[in-house]
């Protein structure tokens, strides 16, 4: 007998369910594989696209960035509609204005929904940016990193090569003439 029960309530189980779960929206992300491991110089924009899905519903959508990389990073839309089963190319455009390593998140966050079905999440991507010094062009041709806090490039390598003879040949002659003086 509960064999007969389970075979028959079964089947309407898993329709019931099937037409449940058949009206929840859902959002998802595609994104480029370097997100949490990105290195750009200073006074740079670093631009890079993701693409929002939606499923089963009108979904209008509003994307935010969370953490440290919030202050400088725009979307392109930063807001839209997407009908059942579209997409949306998202132009994410960073701008840093200051050096550091800075980690955050960008989500694509559902505004409102046509059916208002509560079960509808957001999706985000995780973001680590790395933001370097210009790299300074040498007269010998090769690049030098400048070193923090120091904007010549530090040490006697920033000094012109005739500067150094001058004042080496002036402290010799200085030495010269203490010991004449004696």
């Amino acid at each position: 007998m509960r064999l007969l029960q389970l075979l028959i309530c079964a089947p309407m189980l898993a329709m019931a369910l099937g037409l449940a779960v058949s009206s929840v929206g859902a959002l998802g992300l595609s994104k480029p594989p370097n997100l949490e491991n990105i290195h750009m110089t200073l006074g740079e924009k670093y631009q890079f696209s993701i693409r929002i899905y939606g499923e089963n519903q009108l979904i209008e959508v509003e994307m935010v960035a969370a953490g440290a990389i919030e202050n400088f990073i725009e979307f392109d839309p930063q807001r839209f509609t997407l009908a059942t089963g579209e997409s949306k190319e998202v132009l994410c455009t960073l701008s840093p204005e200051n050096l550091g390593t800075y980690e955050g998140s960008l989500e694509a966050r559902p505004v409102s929904m046509a059916q208002g079905n509560p079960l509808v999440g957001s999706v985000s991507a995780n973001l680590r940016v790395t933001v370097e010094e210009p790299l300074i062009e040498q007269p010998s041709g090769g690049y030098e990193q400048p070193s923090s806090g120091d904007s010549t490039g530090g040490g006697i390598s920033a000094v012109q090569p005739g500067v150094v003879i001058a004042l080496l040949g002036a402290a010799f002659v200085s030495g010269l003439y203490l010991v004449r003086w004696r």
